[in-house]
């Protein structure tokens, strides 16, 4: 028998077939998990809606999906990860609007927000305003360096070979502050920051 808890049941069902092909063996998990949350008598709270919208969408059944990141998101409005996976849920969908809505929302409070950038990178890059995605792109590199080897328009970086990025290793003693180190650190920099010895 199948336990009567939907994240439980959803956790299962993705443990058990992680497969995208396993799509068939997930279905019952995650139709039970949809029965049970949608038999609540008590109004959902956010992360049920939570739930359920990552339900739908394992079920693709996007548009359920995306009304239920909106509930999600009524009932609690500062919620920036579930307007994260609202934004990348319409950016999937062809709601390229939708998503670059939803995005620059993020990044008027989180401007270093990768998803957000990432997603208005891809959207800028493929339409005629190619050159406002540089803003975006530059972001998105400085966050996540194996970016920096990826086409702007496809940033996914799992792609991306380990050895592409390297780091230069950086010997640091406790209590050694900034000034005695050689230099302004070119990351500190390129985020605006002035480090000192406090």
């Amino acid at each position: 028998a199948l336990p009567d808890q939907p994240n439980t049941l959803m956790a299962a069902a993705l443990y058990l077939f992680p497969s995208p092909q396993d799509a068939v063996q997930r279905r019952p998990f995650l139709q039970k998990a949809l029965s049970l949350l949608e038999q609540q008598s008590e109004p959902m709270d956010a992360e049920q809606w939570h739930t359920q919208a990552r339900v739908h969408g394992h079920l693709g059944q996007s548009a359920a999906a995306i009304n239920a990141y909106r509930a999600a998101l009524a009932e609690d409005p500062q919620r920036f990860d579930l307007q994260v996976l609202l934004a990348r849920m319409y950016y999937l969908n062809g709601m390229q609007v939708e998503a670059a809505e939803t995005c620059n929302s993020l990044i008027s409070k989180l401007p270093f927000c990768l998803d957000a950038n990432r997603i208005l990178t891809e959207i800028l890059t493929t339409s005629d305003r190619a050159q406002e995605a540089d803003l975006y792109h530059q972001r998105v590199k400085v966050i996540d360096p194996y970016a920096a080897h990826a086409p702007a328009n496809n940033l996914l970086t799992e792609q991306i070979s380990e050895d592409a990025v390297t780091l230069v290793r950086m010997d640091w003693e406790p209590g050694q502050g900034a000034a005695e180190l050689d230099s302004q650190p070119s990351w500190a920099s390129s985020l605006g920051i002035e480090l000192d010895d406090s």
